[in-house]
């Protein structure tokens, strides 16, 4: 129930931050913020209520493990939101969340919880954190950078947004980068005390992600072709975390 909840409070919100963009209500846009809260509300409780009435938070289990990817992606883009005021038309991100809860919803299985005990250790709940969060901000960074492509595309033919607008989904696309690095870098850090333990195959998937959000921050700096390279290596970074997160056991990169 939670859930819908969610899934409806954001479309509200996607369709209010549309309608002021197009009328120029400043107004417009804070209710769609506090839609956006209202969403982020709504799905963290569901998950609550999930982990304390039936199943135990757990990477195996598909549905939890995408709702709390969900959850970061929507902290991120929020807080980067507040900080850079981006007037968007389309927000790619939005658009990713919604996909992502459909098919924890409908087409991802709840999985198999293996390894309580293993599970219940400080050193893998922390990484595992992380690597949620750094797969969130991958996939802020990836969807910001198409936002800003749709956005000018759009505003070719609307006039409705500012180059600075456009601006400002780029400078989110490289925070979020910055905090992809972070996030995954320090999950695969805690990972490495104990790798040989866990024999996760989703560890290379995460180290592939990082290895790709650290060549994107470093092609910011090619004297051509830098923002080229950052779009593309941005997008790819996204995808192959959220892969990271679904790996089966043997499944590798």
């Amino acid at each position: 129930m939670g859930t819908l909840v969610a899934v409806l409070l954001l479309i509200i919100a996607m369709a209010l931050r549309g309608l002021a963009v197009a009328l120029k209500r400043e107004g417009g846009l804070w209710l769609a913020a506090v839609a956006r809260l209202g969403a982020w509300i709504a799905l963290a409780s569901s998950i609550w209520w999930t982990t304390a009435a039936s199943a135990p938070w757990s990477t195996f289990h598909f549905p939890l493990l995408i709702q709390s990817l969900v959850l970061a992606i929507w902290a991120i883009d929020g807080v980067l939101s507040w900080r850079f005021r981006p007037v968007v038309i389309v927000s790619v991100a939005d658009l990713i969340s919604l996909a992502l809860i459909a098919v924890g919803a409908f087409g991802a299985p709840p999985g198999r919880v293996s390894s309580s005990c293993l599970q219940s250790l400080p050193l893998w709940v922390g990484q595992w954190l992380l690597f949620i969060i750094g797969s969130g901000a991958a996939i802020v960074a990836g969807g910001n950078v198409l936002t800003s492509t749709v956005d000018a595309a759009l505003a070719g033919r609307l006039r409705q947004l500012p180059r600075s607008s456009r601006t400002a989904s780029s400078v989110m696309a490289r925070e979020a980068n910055q905090l992809t690095l972070v996030a995954l870098g320090g999950g695969l850090i805690l990972g490495l005390g104990w790798a040989w333990y866990q024999g996760d195959p989703r560890l290379l998937w995460m180290t592939s992600a990082w290895l790709l959000a650290a060549m994107a921050f470093t092609a910011l700096s090619l004297p051509r072709g830098g923002e080229r390279w950052f779009t593309w290596l941005t997008v790819v970074a996204a995808a192959v975390a959220l892969s990271g997160l679904w790996a089966a056991p043997g499944l590798h990169p």
